[in-house]
């Protein structure tokens, strides 16, 4: 059995009700771009995505096999960083 990484993007929401909402619209536009992305490649049968909420902030939480395309966690990695700096 190949062991399966992954990687996890916190989108803090602080204590302020429009910065939690704004966390939570973030980490939905990086889950819909990334998940676009990676049914672009083909790759949604090698890979997961999933967003949520853990200890009050916004995630997204993504986990590929090894055989993946090699670019994606790279691909996911930056579309979620650049959504995590549009404050």
């Amino acid at each position: 059995m190949q062991e399966v990484r992954k990687k996890i993007w916190t989108f803090p929401s602080f204590e302020v009700t429009r910065i939690a909402c704004h966390a939570a619209a973030a980490v939905r536009v990086a889950y819909y771009a990334a998940r676009r992305r990676i049914e672009a490649l083909g790759a949604q049968h090698y890979c997961s995505l999933t967003m949520g909420v853990l200890d009050g902030q916004s995630i997204l939480v993504f986990a590929w096999e090894p055989g993946a395309d090699e670019r994606l966690p790279a691909i996911v990695d930056t579309i979620a960083q650049l959504v995590a700096d549009q404050k």
